[in-house]
This record gives C-alpha cells, structure tokens and sequence, in this order.
C-alpha cells in the first residue's frame, strides 16, 4: 500500500476527522499520569496541552543544534562531524547505548544517511522501504528524523500514544478490532524488566482492541509504523485547522504532544472507555409530572444540562417519623460536575418539597462523542458556552 492509498481508505479518513476536535479543543482529550524520574504530574486536556507541557531531560534547543550539524555534516560529506552529530542525537534521546557501535564502525555513514533519505523520500509500497544493511530502532528514527523531512522519531511512548487514540476512536465508533491501517505497535518502558508486558505502563491494549507491541529483531516493521505514522501526521497538518498549524514545525509539535502522552496509558487502558471526573448525572424525584416537566425545560432552556429523562417511579420513604409511599417522577440529569450547585438553585427554586432528593453520580466512563455533546450542549462556570 503506497502513501496515496493509505490516506484514501475510509478508516484513516475516519480517524483523522475523528483527531481534529481534541488537537487543540479544551477538555475534548483527558489524560494524566505521575511520572516517576523525576516525580511529577501531569495532566492533558487536549494534544495541544500535551505539547505545550513537553518536558525532556536533555537542554531545550539541544536536538535542533544536532539536527543542524548532522545535516551540514551531509551537505560537505564530513564523516567525523557526521558520527559526532549522530553520537549527540542519541546521548539527547538517552539511547546512545546499543546504538554507538553501529554509529563507529560504520565505513560511510554520510552515504548510508543520504541513501536512507533518498530512499525513504521516494513514493513506494508501504512493505518496501525496507532493504537489506538499514538500521532501525528508535535510536535511529530520531537520527533520520533530524535530517529527513515529514519523518517524526516513533519511539515506545509515541506508538503508546497511538494506540491509546486509536483505541478510544474504535471504542466510539464501536469497531469490532483494530484496523490494520491504525494498527500501530508500542514498546514497553523501563519497568519492563519486571512488570509483564500485558500489564506495562505503554501497553494501550484492553481486552477487546489489541495492539502489538515494537519487536527489535524485527526492524522492517519499526520502518512500517514510522512510515504510516509520518503519512497520518503530514495529513493531519495539511487537512486539518488547529494551533499546531501556527507551530513553526507542525509535526515535531504533534510528536511532541504524542510522546508526552504516552509515558503511561495504563489508567486509560484499564477500561474500554476513557476514565471521566468532568461529567456527572443529578437523579431528582418530582411529586408530579408538570413541576417535573417545567423544571426539565428550565435546565435545558438555561444550558445546565445536555438531557433531562423522566419516568414515574413509587416510592417508599421515612418523613417525620412516618413511613411513607406515593407515586413520583424522576428526573436523570446529564450535565457538568461543574454545574452541580447552579443545577441545586434551579431545582429548588422550582421544586415544591421541603427537602427534595439532588444527588450527584459521576460519570466515571462514557462515550467520548457523547461527553464531547455534553459539553457542547452546557455552559461553563462563568455563563459561557462550553
């Protein structure tokens, strides 16, 4: 399959359209984690949110001052600058280890680099980009990111975070399996020496939508997943309208974003929808359907909730010391958490109990479109729209 005909097909279309709104909407995309070394927090409220709080152990500007070397080192053929610009890019990326000696004896790397580039710039099938003598890894792939253009380093934590969207999208779309198109591979983290990969902090994998994981004596299939990921990414920026097109490199901007992202998708993989603390439903009972009725309206006509069900409920309660029982209507309020207290104003002030029920359940899960529609349909704390 060529560039061409991966983009077409109706699943990536699908999928990149599904992308647009949580680039950059707030609250569109939630995702949080504790990062261990150095102990830290993080919390993500859309792509964008991700990428500004990108955060890297090495100097900030270190990679591009790499990435600048390596290629004058190209433009002039000089194999010693050439070796040291690629040493730099992998010590900056912290996989210098198993990848200098490929880097030192090598007998020509500017040619081999500049065959790679030609190579991986030309319009081919997906399966052939591959030959015989080219070193892939994730230490590679940020080297061929640093002087090849529209090719973004697919390292564990950014096919984590692949897996975690894809996974999300075919939960909302209610696929049956992973497409092979979005099949996109991760690589376990640090504790993977003694943590079982089914249960290791990158596996975005859930009981119903599997995802493999990056196998090291498996190179060609590294190149694959880079490949197919540079063709989504380019897409999106090209076809898409959001805060990463005013980035001055779009796609480092979104790898940026992916790779924060997935330091740890184990808490979002633990269900097939996505763990949710914004949206919540209030039960109220009504002794009546009209003053049930009339006050549904109300929170619908002032924007403090998506939907108001009703149904007739009977009831058995103590009041007074009496036990009582009588027919009722119940309400199911779909809102904000948020908005809890300005939901209480209204249902008091429009309810004829002395002490009615308002009780607030958290929406711990849900179907992103329909949170999303929630949202939509809701205003914020300060009157504004959601």
């Amino acid at each position: 399959m060529r560039k061409e005909a991966y983009l077409s097909a109706p699943v990536v279309r699908d999928f990149i359209a599904w992308m647009e709104p949580i680039l950059d909407t707030p609250h569109s995309f939630t995702h949080s984690y504790s990062m261990k070394k150095p102990k830290k927090n993080y919390a993500f409220d859309s792509l964008y949110t991700a990428y500004k709080k990108y955060d890297w152990r090495s100097p900030a500007g270190a990679f591009a001052i790499h990435a600048d070397n390596l290629k004058k080192s190209l433009i002039t053929s000089d194999e010693h600058a050439c070796k040291n610009a690629c040493y730099g890019i992998l010590k900056w990326g912290g996989v210098l280890r198993g990848n200098e000696a490929e880097i030192s004896n090598h007998p020509d790397l500017c040619a081999y680099l500049l065959e790679v580039k030609n190579r991986l710039g030309s319009d081919l099938p997906l399966d052939e980009y591959f030959f015989a003598g080219l070193h892939m890894n994730s230490g590679f792939s940020k080297i061929y990111s640093a002087y090849i253009e529209d090719f973004i380093i697919y390292d564990g934590r950014v096919g984590a975070s692949f897996g975690l969207l894809v996974r999300m999208f075919c939960t909302e779309r209610g696929l049956s399996c992973v497409p092979d198109e979005l099949n996109f591979a991760w690589a376990p983290g640090q504790e993977a020496k003694y943590v079982q990969r089914k249960s290791n902090r990158r596996n975005p994998s859930c009981d119903m939508y599997k995802f493999p994981a990056l196998d090291n004596n498996k190179p060609e299939k590294h190149l694959e997943n880079n490949i197919r990921a540079n063709w989504l990414l380019s897409e999106l920026v090209r076809t898409t309208k959001s805060k990463f097109a005013n980035e001055p490199f779009p796609m480092r901007a979104l790898e940026q974003a992916l790779f924060m992202i997935g330091y740890d998708v184990s808490n979002a993989a633990e269900n097939s929808g996505e763990k949710n603390k914004e949206h919540a439903m209030t039960i109220t009972s009504f002794p009546d359907k009209a003053s049930a009725k009339k006050t549904a309206k109300l929170l619908i006509e002032q924007r403090l909730a998506a939907c108001v069900q009703m149904f007739p409920i009977e009831s058995v309660y103590l009041w007074e010391g009496e036990v009582c029982e009588g027919d009722e209507v119940a309400l199911l309020i779909k809102s904000r958490a948020a908005l809890f207290d300005q939901l209480v104003v209204t249902i008091r002030e429009n309810h004829p109990y002395e002490v009615p029920e308002i009780i607030q359940i958290p929406m711990t899960a849900g179907l992103p479109a329909y949170l999303r529609w929630i949202d939509d349909c809701t205003y914020d704390k300060e009157g504004e729209p959601k």
